[in-house]
């Protein structure tokens, strides 16, 4: 699967772009045992705040962002590597 965003956000100096990529192979051994293999990759960057605002600031401009140059990148990559056994029918 892959998922694109991005936009400029609802305050002022708050545009965000996000990619997220991910694929997931699953293989039966037989009816008891399978195994999976799941990669991702997530890069993202944001001009983002988690500041609020006070109320004066909110009437003055509900849009105004005090944090203007906060900026935040996340790189991140994963393998999951899984087993699946089945004891009986009912477990």
């Amino acid at each position: 699967s892959y998922l694109h965003k991005k936009g400029d956000g609802y305050r002022d100096y708050n545009g965000f772009h996000l990619n997220d990529v991910s694929a997931k192979i699953i293989h039966e051994i037989n009816e008891n045992h399978s195994i999976s293999l799941k990669l991702a990759y997530n890069e993202q960057k944001a001009r983002a705040t988690y500041h609020g605002i006070t109320q004066g600031l909110f009437w003055k401009n509900h849009k105004i962002n005090p944090a203007q140059f906060d900026l935040k990148e996340v790189e991140r990559s994963s393998i999951v590597l899984g087993h699946e056994y089945k004891i009986n029918e009912s477990s």
